[in-house]
């Protein structure tokens, strides 16, 4: 889990993990970052789109929260993302990611992901050598990523592309709106997310037993509020056993 304590900016991106790594650590792309923002978009599509079209199993399939995919099933999943990135405009070169660290004002550190912030858009980087959480693999991240679009649009991420490091490992980058607003506090969120039925299920951690929807990581680091009060998770874990969402 991400430790709500953690700076939400820093100097740039991460190279550690809270996991094993599959494969001998070496250096990412190297990403310079001017503080400029050309206000060029990148392309990006819709995660449900990107989901569905390299996914041969069924897409709304849930994850379990403990349960631990194989290396072998990571690196067959890597290596069908990839493929379908190569032939659908969405394999991003060292100048793409170049481009998109170029326009970026602040970074940012995370447990998950380095993040890259423009004025319009926060861009997310998978990292150490893992797609969210360790074990998982590149269809259950993205899969999370569009279970948390639908219960929580008014923050939705979008797929921007695929590429992988030196070391072999593959990296999933995303982004999303830049989304102004307050971080809320533990009783803060747990009375939001009541008032959408949900109850604390865990540190962190709420369920809804009217549609058995799951939510992790939802603290003050990954949860803001806008200036009517209004919550907007922006980076939790959504699980739909039932899939309710679709």
């Amino acid at each position: 889990m991400n430790d709500p304590n953690k700076p939400r900016e820093s100097g740039g991106p991460e190279s550690g993990d809270v996991g094993g790594s599959r494969h001998a650590g070496s250096s990412e792309i190297p990403l310079r970052q001017p503080a400029r923002d050309s206000g060029r978009g990148e392309a990006a599509g819709g995660v449900s789109q990107s989901l569905a079209a390299f996914s041969g199993e069924d897409p709304a399939r849930p994850w379990v929260r403990d349960e631990r995919s194989s290396f072998a099933d990571i690196d067959r999943e890597e290596a069908e993302l990839a493929s379908w990135a190569s032939g659908n405009d969405a394999e991003l070169g060292s100048d793409a990611i170049r481009a998109i660290a170029a326009q970026a004002v602040s970074t940012a550190q995370g447990n998950e992901h380095d993040l890259f912030f423009t004025p319009v858009h926060a861009f997310r980087f998978t990292n150490g050598d893992k797609y969210g959480l360790p074990y998982r693999t590149p269809r259950e991240y993205l899969r999370r990523w569009d279970k948390s679009n639908k219960l929580f649009p008014q923050a939705a991420v979008e797929f921007v592309g695929f590429y992988r490091k030196p070391n072999g490992n593959g990296v999933i980058v995303t982004r999303q709106p830049f989304i102004r607003g307050r971080r809320g506090s533990e009783k803060e969120i747990a009375a939001a997310l009541a008032e959408k039925g949900f109850v604390p299920n865990g540190k962190w951690s709420y369920r809804s037993p009217g549609t058995g929807l799951e939510i992790y990581d939802a603290h003050g680091g990954n949860v803001l509020f806008d200036k009517a009060g209004k919550i907007i998770p922006i980076d939790v874990w959504v699980n739909d056993p039932g899939n309710v969402l679709g």
